[in-house]
């Protein structure tokens, strides 16, 4: 199994489908696979910047931190849930970064089976830890923002010297425009001075009708 080539898909999810105008959009993502990669990078960059608060644009999260023997320096296994939470700042574009060894790690929590010989063992990255996913974008929106539909790609390469693989995933969201922002206010507004209008026009009749 140590020396299986490495495989993985991205699993990326829109928490916030539609947000206003400087609101937040929250994306989680996960990986599924199995094998431990010589190399990688993740690049997350969004269809515009100008989307994006120029002066906070928001922050990048993982949920995933290496357990690390103080004494001996070695990696001996993987701490995750709330108190292990990095936060890396995005910019206007996106971000890149690398993902460490305890993203590929297998789940210590599984119960082993020896029953069971050709299973591939949960991964770190394909659970939610307290909640939390092992990955998590938070990007503020600008209140200048247009409204319409906005696209963000997450591109995943990784492998070793003889062969690198990609996984490409796109997500998108929608800025809400001022009609569907007060769309249920103009048509309870409409419904009311139609009945307005009804009643004044009915009392106007019943007036006209009884005029001696």
């Amino acid at each position: 199994m140590d020396n299986t080539e490495p495989s993985y898909s991205l699993i990326i999810r829109n928490r916030t489908p539609s947000v206003k105008a400087d609101e937040m959009v929250e994306i989680e993502g996960y990986l599924s696979g199995y094998g431990f990669p010589q190399y990688n990078k993740l690049v997350i960059q969004w269809s515009s910047p100008y989307v994006v608060d120029r002066n906070n644009p928001g922050s990048f999260i993982t949920n995933v931190s290496l357990a690390i023997n103080s004494e001996t320096k070695e990696i001996v296994g993987v701490a995750t849930g709330r108190n292990y939470i990095d936060a890396k700042p995005v910019d206007q574009t996106g971000i890149t970064l690398l993902l460490h060894k305890g993203f590929f790690m297998t789940n210590p929590n599984e119960e082993p089976n020896p029953e069971v010989d050709y299973k591939l063992p949960q991964i770190v990255s394909e659970l939610a830890w307290d909640g939390q996913s092992p990955l998590f974008l938070r990007m503020n929106t600008s209140q200048q923002s247009s409204a319409g539909d906005y696209d963000v790609s997450f591109i995943f390469t990784y492998g070793n010297e003889r062969l690198l693989k990609q996984d490409f995933k796109t997500v998108s969201f929608h800025i809400l425009s001022w009609w569907e922002r007060n769309e249920w206010w103009v048509v309870l507004s409409a419904g009311i001075i139609a009945l307005v209008s009804l009643i004044l026009s009915t009392i106007f009749s019943v007036l006209t009708y009884n005029k001696p």
